[in-house]
């Protein structure tokens, strides 16, 4: 979907744009979704003893997971329907919007969330890696990274939020499977 808006071409051009748009957007749709299971495993690894902060943790990570995917779609929509300019900053979408800047800060309260939740508990059980790279945290590494570097702006800062999430499950399958070999050893 980035590409599409920054390709240089109108989105209203027929054939490969609009072909990836869709595309672009249906894979955000149907695969941010599945953060919820990552979640649920994350909320495992970090809070086993703690059921509670568990919960917590997979219903933040279920809500973030599912206003993701609907600001996926929804940004594909907006970005197919508006006649926007070649080049322009994909960023932009979200502040002319409201539904989109209401859904945003809804997923940004709920990551924020669970991200607090994850990191307190991976730093108590000794899952320093787990902690430093929570969603949000990273997250916001990533947009200021991308937001700083103008050649940067148009691609990494508007998926911020997926590269985190990137990170932070392949540190939860990390710290998983030392968790495994420890055990066995």
């Amino acid at each position: 979907m980035l590409w599409v808006v920054d390709n240089g071409r109108p989105v209203s051009d027929a054939g490969v744009t609009i072909a990836a748009l869709w595309v672009g957007g249906l894979l955000g749709a149907v695969a941010i979704p599945l953060y919820a299971f990552g979640y649920r495993r994350a909320a495992l690894i970090v809070a086993p003893a703690a059921s509670a902060t568990a919960r917590v943790i997979t219903l933040a990570g279920a809500t973030t997971a599912l206003v993701g995917a609907v600001i996926h779609a929804l940004t594909a929509w907006h970005i197919f329907s508006s006649p926007q300019a070649p080049g322009s900053d994909p960023l932009t979408a979200v502040t002319d919007t409201p539904l989109l800047l209401a859904l945003w800060i809804i997923a940004g309260v709920s990551a924020l969330a669970a991200s607090i939740l994850i990191a307190r508990a991976a730093w108590r059980s000794q899952q320093r890696l787990v902690a430093m790279l929570n969603p949000a945290l990273v997250s916001a590494v990533v947009a200021v990274i991308g937001t700083t570097v103008p050649s940067l702006r148009a691609y990494l800062a508007p998926a911020a939020p997926n590269v985190a999430h990137l990170v932070f499950f392949v540190a939860c399958g990390l710290s998983a499977a030392a968790a495994s070999s420890t055990r066995r050893a």
